[in-house]
Formats: C-alpha cells, structure tokens, sequence
C-alpha cells in the first residue's frame, strides 16, 4: 500500500504543478509572446493586467470601457504611428485578466488607471497622457486629474459618459487644471455628445479641446484622420 500511496502523492504533485502552470500562462488571446505584459498591483493590493509597447519619455494609459479589456486598444499600441510614446493598455478590475474583488472594492477603478500611470512611469515614462472610453472615462479622467501636474500631464475622453461610482469627469476637470482632449461622434450610438461638451464645458484647463467627429457609432472616432491629427497633436504638445 505503501508504494502506491507514493505514487499517487507524487502524481498528484505532479498535475497540481502543471495544472498551475498553465493557469500562469494564460494570457489575453490579443497580446503576442513577444509583446511586454504582467500585473501591476493597486493602492488596495487589486492586481491589474497590462500590456505594453513603443519607447520614449512620453507615454499613454488607454482605459477600456463596459465589457472591455486591454484587447481593444492593442490596435493602438502596435499602430507604429505611435511608437515614438510609451503605450499600455489595461484591464480594469472586474474585467478580463484582472482580479475580481468583492464590494467595495470591487468599484475602486480610478486605482487601476492610477496603477497603470505609475507602472508607466516606472517603465521610462516621464509624461503621461491618461485616455479613458466610453464606461472606463469617469475613472481614467479622475485620475488624470488627480495625478496632475506631478504624475499625469493630460486627460482624454473619447465618448465618455458622465460619472461611474464615485468618479465624475465633468467635476474631476473643474477643479483640476490637467490639459484636456474631448472625441464624439456628433451622432454617437449612446447620444453622448452633450455629455462629451459638457465635460469640456466644466474643464478649468488653459489646454483644452473638444472635437467632434461625424460618424454614429460609439466611440469609433479614430477612423476619422481630422480626429487623429488632433489626438497626436494633442499628445506631442502636452507629453512631447
């Protein structure tokens, strides 16, 4: 019985070890091997999923929004149009890769944009432009804001909505001087373009831009190379 108590011991150690190490090597299906990605911890120790690209001192958070993760910006960190910033892209809690808290902290998303500025900075980033979409806006904004002048040069909203939680874009930007960019579609598939001006409107900042695009989905505003020339103009004048 002895032997067999062994073997079965050693076989069980065995499939725990490799049933482990497959875990570990799960990734998003959108990040290549060769492309740098990890885990970042936020101020309450929720670990955030990340990937990363391009080189230069100046640097860019792009913050998913609902039913997202850092997939859907993967396009902009291989677009070689921006490979002069540093680029990452990340999962909000709750969301693909990243840990799932329970309440309250399962709402603390302006820590992850937080932790997705610091672990950018600690890659070479001396700038940081912090881009926020559609649900993930309120949060990326606040932080953005928050951050500003020291840790975060800029804000973006692209189709934001107004406010998640605890996060309101419109509030964060008036008491906060952080340079801001504001993409629409004039007819955005969740009419959010006056939400999107009112944003801007409430924006204390000397720097700040709203441009609106003329298409009608949501938040697809990039197609549209009059949008593009902003948002890389914008990038260069306030992260360099």
């Amino acid at each position: 019985m002895r032997p067999l108590l062994v073997g079965t011991t050693i076989v069980a150690l065995v499939l725990a070890a490799s049933g482990a190490a497959s875990r570990s090597a799960l990734w998003h299906d959108c990040v290549r091997a060769n492309e740098r990605h990890g885990f970042v911890r936020a101020a309450d120790g929720t670990r955030i999923a990340f990937a990363e690209a391009g080189h230069g001192t100046g640097g860019i958070v792009f913050a998913h929004g609902a039913r997202g993760d850092l997939c859907d910006f993967m396009w902009a960190l291989r677009d070689p149009r921006l490979s002069g910033f540093r680029t990452l892209a990340f999962d909000y809690r709750g969301n693909g890769l990243s840990d799932y808290p329970p309440y309250p902290r399962s709402v603390r998303y302006r820590q992850d944009a937080i932790a997705a500025v610091t672990q950018l900075r600690k890659d070479g980033a001396q700038k940081v432009a912090v881009l926020g979409l559609s649900r993930g806006g309120p949060a990326a904004i606040a932080a953005a804001a928050q951050l500003y002048p020291k840790r975060a040069q800029a804000a973006i909203a692209v189709a934001s909505i107004d406010s998640l939680i605890d996060d309101n874009a419109a509030d964060a930007v008036h008491h906060s001087r952080v340079p801001l960019l504001v993409l629409v579609n004039e007819h955005d598939g969740l009419g959010l373009a006056p939400t999107n001006r009112a944003i801007y409107r409430a924006s204390i900042a000397r720097d700040k831009q709203f441009v609106l695009a003329p298409g009608q989905g949501h938040a697809d505003v990039f197609r549209f190379p009059r949008v593009w020339n902003a948002f890389v103009a914008f990038l260069r004048r306030e992260v360099g």
